[in-house]
């Protein structure tokens, strides 16, 4: 071994050549050279007296042209700037380690852990200090990287909309991603180490519960539901859990991947009655056009004149529903309906003033098919009929009565008498647009010209809906409904026939078709009611073997009539445009009867339901399919 004397004691080197000390010397030499550690002995001037060949070999050098050398020769001025803290430390007799990047010339940067020991003479001065150097650079390139991947896949994990969550064999959150934690509105640090029963609650907790179970047992789980939180209420998830196993296979916890879609199924759930009302409406327009050729054809004098009356009724529905359409469904004007109806005969004769008024969407169809019905009969038989004539159209809001009150005034015309049957127009007016408008409509036939008054509640400064919203406007709705002085309209229509069908429709056209084909069949009419609040009362007064029901009334749901009719064990059918999926659990054995009406079904229907009801079943009936 080539060493120094400076690193060997003087009695030592006095005796080199005994056998013994060189088997030691060779010893201690494959100890020093063998160790993953780099060793230096260095002087107080700063000059290298012995280096290992571990620390010859990272410089890239022979440690015999190291020996002797100075410390800022071999490593440079900024490698020895690097640990001139250090050497001033030890040089002061002070113990010193750390870990730090040192900048050697020729070689570049390597991270060292060193450890500097006084090196003292037998006055105990320090003489130097001996290096025990462990090169740690690919230690620390790994510990980057690995802090780096760890710092990538915490991004990856808190950025994800994704929730993720590790859970113990206790059910104990021993991680949980910012994304769960900014959903129940707490801290991740306020959720580690609790249990899912503390953070979720009780309710939410029976939910999960089963899947808990079932990824413990090892199975891989998978479901959707809506989950109860504590504090924040519902949400809907989509959660995934993976058994966490040990080295032996045995599960230790689990890994939760939720997501959130509760604004998805928010999404899906609008969407849904979008179709739905969609559907509904559709159906209802289908059922209004076949309850308009009924009753053409059925009034008319002759088929030609029915087929013409019919095509003009059903351009005049579908323009108003052209106007619907460009204004999103959210109304029409009172003064675009007019117009549009007596846009042909426009002119000096036609008069039309009033202020602005939005109808709704059902008023302004409704409304739309009157203006029609006066505007042609006007045109045939009325004032329009001749240059003469003239036509004033006039309406305003009377706030005193909150309604609004329109009048039709003809003058100049043929001289006018009253008609001896009434036709599709009639009906039109005095039965379905009163009804529909919870107003009244009362036609005149003075000699001059045909004058009709409408009124109607007024509901807000410039909408007018169709809801009965006070005592005043259902009172509106009994008048529009029933004839006078007989409140539900069994005095006139009671025949002392088998069974009593009440019937809930709030389009006055179809509600007209039902009490028509109820009528031919041979049964007793109570009703028909196009609101709410008195079908439940004739449902809860009234003597009915059965009933019909429409599912929307003006925007409320039929389901309060069907309940109280279920108390008194009174089967019924529900004839609606709506799915069986938008109907509540309670009443989906509820039989249905698909708009546009099927005469021969409904007919049908109803026997079954009848003789059920005389078998003692009261019970609703199976849907079918």
């Amino acid at each position: 071994m080539n060493t120094p004397d400076s690193l060997v004691p003087r009695e030592t080197a006095q005796h080199m050549t005994d056998p013994h000390l060189r088997a030691k010397e060779a010893e201690l030499e494959a100890i020093i050279n063998g160790t993953p550690f780099m060793l230096t002995r260095c002087s107080r001037d700063l000059r290298y007296l012995f280096v290992s060949d571990a620390y010859a070999a990272m410089l890239g050098r022979d440690r015999r042209d190291l020996t002797g050398k100075s410390i800022v020769e071999i490593m440079g001025q900024e490698g020895f700037a690097a640990i001139r803290p250090h050497v001033e430390a030890v040089l002061r007799g002070e113990r010193v380690e750390y870990e730090t990047d040192v900048p050697f010339q020729g070689i570049g940067t390597r991270a060292l852990h060193v450890v500097y020991t006084p090196d003292r003479d037998g006055a105990g001065n320090v003489k130097g200090w001996i290096g025990s150097i462990l090169d740690v650079t690919e230690r620390k390139r790994t510990e980057q990287e690995l802090r780096a991947r760890e710092a990538e896949l915490e991004t990856i994990v808190q950025r994800t909309p994704f929730i993720l969550i590790r859970n113990s064999l206790d059910s104990r959150y021993r991680f949980v991603s910012d994304a769960y934690a900014q959903m129940i509105g707490r801290r991740p640090e306020e959720i580690v180490g609790k249990t899912i029963r503390e953070v979720v609650g009780e309710e939410g907790y029976k939910t999960v519960e089963p899947y808990i179970k079932k990824v413990l047992a090892g199975e891989r789980v998978e479901y959707e539901r809506e989950v109860h939180y504590h504090g924040i209420g519902a949400r809907f998830l989509h959660g995934v859990y993976m058994p966490e196993k040990d080295e032996q296979g045995n599960v230790i916890g689990w890994i939760a991947s939720i997501n959130d879609v509760t604004e998805r199924k928010r999404a899906e759930a609008q969407r849904d009655l979008l179709v739905a009302e969609l559907s509904h409406r559709v159906k209802n327009t289908l059922a209004t056009v076949l309850s308009i050729a009924h009753l053409s054809f059925s009034k008319a004098p002759s088929p030609e004149q029915a087929r013409r009356s019919f095509d003009d009724r059903i351009r005049a529905l579908a323009h108003t529903h052209a106007r619907l359409a460009d204004a999103s469904w959210s109304g029409v004007s009172l003064a675009t309906i007019v117009r549009d109806e007596t846009a042909p005969y426009s002119g000096a004769n036609v008069r039309i003033e009033g202020p602005d008024i939005l109808l709704s969407p059902k008023l302004a169809v409704t409304l739309g098919m009157a203006m029609h019905e006066l505007a042609t009969n006007a045109a045939k038989h009325g004032a329009l009929s001749t240059k003469n004539g003239v036509l004033a159209v006039k309406w305003e809001i009377d706030k005193s009565a909150d309604e609004v009150r329109i009048e039709w005034v003809e003058a100049g015309g043929p001289c006018v008498s009253e008609p001896r049957y009434s036709g599709f127009g009639r009906l039109l007016l005095e039965r379905a647009l009163a009804s529909d408008l919870n107003g009244a409509v009362k036609l005149s036939f003075p000699k001059e010209g045909l004058r009709c008054l409408i009124s109607f509640p007024l509901d807000g400064h410039s909408t007018v809906h169709t809801r009965e919203k006070s005592a005043r406007s259902q009172g509106a709705a009994a008048r529009a409904e029933l004839p006078e002085g007989d409140r539900y309209g069994l005095a006139t229509r009671q025949r002392d026939r088998q069974t009593r069908v009440l019937v809930v429709e709030d389009e006055a056209l179809l509600a007209m078709e039902l009490e028509e084909l109820l009528d031919t069949a041979g049964h007793s009419i109570v009703g028909p009611f196009a609101s709410l609040a008195r079908a439940i009362d004739a449902a809860q007064r009234e003597k009915i073997d059965v009933a019909l029901l429409d599912t929307n009334l003006n925007g409320e749901m039929v389901y309060p009539v069907a309940d109280e009719l279920t108390r008194r064990g009174i089967p019924f059918l529900f004839v609606t445009g709506y799915g069986p999926l938008h109907v509540p659990d309670r009443f989906r054995s509820v039989t249905r009867v698909a708009k546009p009406i099927d005469p021969a079904a409904l007919a049908g229907e109803l026997q079954r339901c009848c003789e059920a009801w005389s078998a003692g079943s009261h019970a609703p009936q199976a849907a079918k399919a």
